[in-house]
């Protein structure tokens, strides 16, 4: 049974996460993209029919027909080469744009126990009733979840292709198995993201409306810092109107 003091403090720590992820509260989240990603399946679909074609014809149809496709698997393999460094290249760029906003080290969500992921996951999803009470809270681990799923996307399309040029450039046919098995196991990954994606940019869409308030703890601390100056004047004038005779 979990102690409910514990789990006041584990959700008063996101609370605090939330208050530090400033930019995350605050960008505004262009949701209702699930078809972009829908569409991503396109090219990685006709990725592994060419790629996993070339890399396993000269194998399926003997010598003269080999000879038929040297040139164009040597134009494929050099293509697969470009396109899987262009897309991680990218990748790298892209996540660590993105961590400035997600900060992937401190996860609002992490703050909570296993079983009180699991229940804001099944939030996000629909599975469960929402927790009106949380629900600001919930809607930023949610945009959190968002921007590092958008975040990971390049990266799981260049290892795809990374993944495939391996196939590409061995003459091993254990090792070209071994490539399909990889291939396999991303496209199941792929899915999952892509429906955790749909669900996730659902909720948003749906919550947009919904403002996280900062703790008081945090709204002290940036009005210590960051003391507004109008009020300053505005104190200023009241004392100066009292010490006129």
């Amino acid at each position: 049974m979990t102690n409910r003091m514990d789990s006041d403090d584990r959700w008063y720590d996101a609370a605090r996460r939330a208050d530090e992820a400033i930019l995350l509260r605050t960008t505004r989240f262009r949701t209702m993209k699930p078809g972009i990603l829908a569409w991503a399946i396109v090219p990685l679909a006709l990725a592994s029919v060419v790629g996993y074609g070339v890399a396993f014809w000269p194998l399926l149809a003997g010598g003269a027909a080999a000879d038929v496709l040297l040139v164009a698997s040597a134009l494929v393999r050099w293509l697969f080469r470009v396109i899987s460094g262009a897309v991680l290249l990218y990748a790298v760029i892209n996540l660590v744009y993105r961590s400035i906003v997600m900060k992937p080290w401190n996860l609002v969500i992490g703050a909570l126990n296993v079983s009180e992921k699991r229940d804001v996951r099944r939030q996000i999803s629909g599975e469960d009733p929402l927790d009106q009470e949380k629900l600001p809270l919930i809607v930023v681990m949610a945009k959190q979840r968002h921007t590092m799923i958008e975040g990971f996307t390049p990266l799981y399309a260049g290892l795809f292709f990374l993944t495939i040029s391996w196939a590409l450039v061995t003459d091993s046919l254990e090792l070209k198995l071994v490539s399909v098995a990889i291939s396999a196991v991303l496209v199941v990954v792929g899915l999952w993201l892509l429906v955790a994606f749909r669900r996730t940019d659902a909720f948003v869409s749906t919550h947009a409306h919904v403002e996280y308030v900062p703790t008081r703890a945090h709204t002290l601390a940036m009005e210590t810092l960051y003391p507004d100056p109008l009020a300053e004047d505005a104190v200023d004038d009241e004392g100066s109107a009292t010490r006129t005779p």
